[in-house]
């Protein structure tokens, strides 16, 4: 009976999950578009905080459109199962322990985690799946210490002896020129 449970409720998490995949799918914009509108959420938060403020009601539609395009899971598991519906098999391991050290380090420094994510666009070939770490920043925390635990939580795969990726790498550039 235990053994019928455990995979009745492995079924239920990967037909949730290709719902949830579907959906955002159905979503899917442009890829380019998409990292245009990362790129500018980026750039609002890196401002200093008054000019930040001025700016809350751009950053919170951008954060609200980007959401529609990202599948957000809470566990291991589950991403795992994510990942292959979205990955090359032979790239899973490698993503999860890439993405489990940005979470693991966000944790470790106090950062509250949502959980592991993909984000879905599309371009000329079809879809496309970015993997990435999820967690929100405290904004009671000042801007020097955000972009401290970001430049930390961005070089987490490293520490972990995993590679950063091109992304990881930019992203601990732009915020060294910050800080």
């Amino acid at each position: 009976m235990e053994e019928w449970n455990s995979t009745n409720k492995l079924l239920e998490a990967k037909e949730s999950l290709a719902k949830l995949l579907q959906e955002a799918q159905a979503r899917a914009m442009d890829s380019l578009e998409l990292n245009t509108m990362f790129r500018r959420k980026m750039d609002l938060l890196t401002q200093p905080f008054a000019e930040f403020l001025k700016n809350l009601d751009e950053y919170d539609k951008l954060d609200e459109e980007i959401k529609k395009h990202i599948v957000v899971v809470k566990t291991l598991p589950e991403y795992r199962m994510l990942l292959e519906k979205t990955a090359n098999t032979a790239t899973v391991e490698d993503t999860l322990a890439h993405e489990n050290a940005h979470l693991n380090k966000a944790e470790s420094l106090g950062v509250p985690v949502e959980g592991y994510a993909i984000i879905v666009s599309k371009n000329e070939k079809g879809f496309v799946y970015a993997p990435y770490a999820e967690y929100k920043m405290p904004t009671s925390w000042d801007q020097r210490r955000q972009i401290e635990a970001n430049i930390q939580i961005a070089n987490a795969p490293h520490e972990y002896g995993n590679r950063l990726s091109p992304t990881d790498e930019k992203r601990i550039e732009e915020l060294k020129k910050l800080n």
